[in-house]
């Protein structure tokens, strides 16, 4: 496999090489594995640091590589863990302080309504 391969995609591991456009760099992608700041239980594969999945962009370079882990499986749990923290955030939202309302104030001025965009909830600032 190539060290540097171009492609249309962005990723953590890409770079630009003047005359050959973006690239993928494997060497960058292999070393992050090989740092060891990811486990795979169940071919998931997760950061040790917050035991979330990992980009997609990242998990697309490691299966180019050929890394051993399951990609259909790392994305249903990703998918599965943003559904939970939905679901958690709407059933208990964090509370609109006054600091809060403040800033919204100063950023969309005074009057406009500000919908949360998880929970639906309208606040007139």
């Amino acid at each position: 496999m190539p060290t540097f391969k171009r492609t249309t995609r962005s990723s953590s591991n890409t770079k630009y090489v003047e005359g050959q456009g973006h690239v993928t760099d494997y060497d960058a992608a292999q070393a992050m594995w090989d740092e060891g700041r990811h486990y795979v239980v169940g071919g998931v594969v997760r950061w040790r640091s917050n035991d979330s999945v990992p980009p997609l962009d990242i998990l697309e370079d490691w299966v180019e590589l050929g890394l051993d882990f399951d990609l259909a499986a790392s994305v249903r749990a990703d998918e599965a863990d943003w559904d939970k923290f939905a679901a958690d955030y709407r059933a208990n939202p964090p509370q609109v302080t006054d600091e809060d309302m403040f800033e919204m104030r100063a950023a969309f001025g005074e009057g406009t309504t500000v919908v949360n965009c998880i929970t639906g909830k309208k606040f007139q600032v």
